[in-house]
C-alpha cells in the first residue's frame, strides 16, 4: 500500500540548521513514530549528494564502530568498511544516527565529527529511551557541539497540507485572522469540520496517513490502537512495568480524555461499524507523556 508524502515544518528547520550552523551536530528529540526518521531521510536525499543513515535499534552490530577511537577519522573509515556502498562527499555528505541514546558512546563523538566538518551529523533520539538511558550516559553529551530541537505529531497546519490544502490556502485563512476579517460562513463551517477531524484522528504520521488515504476513521483508530500497543511493548521491554494498579490509573486517563474529546466533536459517524467500542480507544499523540505521568502517581 502506498502511502502519502506528508509534508512537514521540521524540514524547514533543518535546512534552517545547514545554513547557519557553526560547529555543532542536530538532535532531534520526539516521541516514537512522529516522524523523525522519514523526515531526515528526505532532507538527506533532498539536499545532500550522499546521505548515510544508521539505526542503532535496526542494526544494532554498528554500535560496536564506536568501541574503539572516536575521533571522526577512525569513525568515518570504520563506517566505510562495515556500511557497504557508502560515500564521504565533503561538505555534501549528511551522516544520520537514528536512535542515538542506544549508543552513548555516538553521542560522546558527536563532539569530534562537529570540529572535524567534512559531513554534517544529525541524530535522533526517542524521548522514551533519552529519559531513561540519558542520566546514565551524561558524561557523553558533547555540550556546546549540539542542538537539540524538539519535533512532535502534526499540528492543525500540517494536518491541513496532509488533507490537500496548500500553502495558497493556508495564507488565505491567516489573511482572515490577521485582517480582522470575518470569516465566511461556508468556510469556517468547512475549517470546523476539518479541525474536528484532526481532534478524532490526532497528529501521529501513520495514523493522518491512513485518515488521508481512506476518509475512514474506523481505520485510523485501528491505527491508533497498533501505535498504543508498539508504545505498550517498549515501556515494558525498557524498563520494570509499574503495577496493574498505576498502569490501570493511567489507561484510564487516556481513555476519559478520548471520550471527552470525541464526544465534544460531534462528527457525523455515518459509515457502518465506526460508532463502536473502539471510540473510547486512546488517544495516541501525547501518550508517552500520559503514561508517565500516570505510572508516576
Amino acid at each position: 500500500m502506498v502511502r502519502s508524502v506528508l509534508k512537514r515544518k521540521m524540514l524547514d528547520t533543518l535546512r534552517s540548521w545547514r545554513a547557519e550552523k557553526g560547529a555543532e551536530c542536530l538532535l532531534i528529540k520526539g516521541a516514537r513514530q512522529v516522524g523523525k526518521s522519514y523526515i531526515v531521510a528526505e532532507f538527506g536525499r533532498q539536499d545532500y549528494e550522499s546521505f548515510i543513515s544508521i539505526d542503532f535499534i535496526g542494526s544494532p552490530d554498528l554500535k560496536r564502530v564506536f568501541d574503539g577511537p572516536i575521533d571522526a577519522d577512525s569513525i568515518y573509515r570504520q563506517i566505510s568498511l562495515v556500511v557497504p556502498g557508502v560515500r564521504f562527499v565533503p561538505g555534501r555528505t549528511l551522516l544520520f544516527l537514528d536512535e542515538i541514546q542506544e549508543c552513548p558512546r555516538a553521542r560522546a563523538a558527536l563532539k569530534y565529527l562537529a570540529l572535524d566538518g567534512r559531513c554534517d551529523v544529525v541524530a535522533s533520539g526517542s524521548l522514551l529511551g533519552i529519559r531513561f538511558k540519558e542520566e546514565a550516559a551524561l558524561a557523553s553529551i558533547p555540550v556546546g557541539y549540539e542542538r537539540e530541537v524538539e519535533m512532535g505529531p502534526l499540528d492543525f497546519e500540517e494536518y491541513l497540507w496532509a488533507r490537500g490544502y496548500g500553502e495558497d490556502d493556508i495564507a488565505n485563512l491567516r489573511e482572515y485572522y490577521e485582517s480582522l476579517i470575518p470569516v465566511p460562513v461556508a468556510v469556517n463551517q468547512k475549517m470546523m469540520q476539518m479541525l474536528r477531524e484532526y481532534l478524532a484522528v490526532g497528529g501521529m504520521p501513520a495514523v493522518v496517513d491512513a485518515f488521508a488515504r481512506t476518509g475512514n476513521f474506523a481505520v485510523a483508530f485501528d491505527e491508533q490502537s497498533r501505535l498504543l500497543a508498539s508504545y505498550l511493548t517498549t515501556w515494558l521491554d525498557t524498563r520494570k512495568p509499574p503495577s496493574a494498579c498505576v498502569r490501570g490509573r493511567a489507561l484510564n486517563r487516556c481513555r476519559a480524555s478520548s471520550q471527552r474529546r470525541i464526544r465534544s466533536s460531534s462528527i457525523p459517524w455515518s459509515r457502518t461499524g465506526e460508532r463502536r467500542a473502539n471510540l473510547a480507544r486512546p488517544w495516541i499523540g501525547s501518550w508517552e507523556q500520559v503514561w508517565c505521568d500516570g505510572a508516576s502517581r
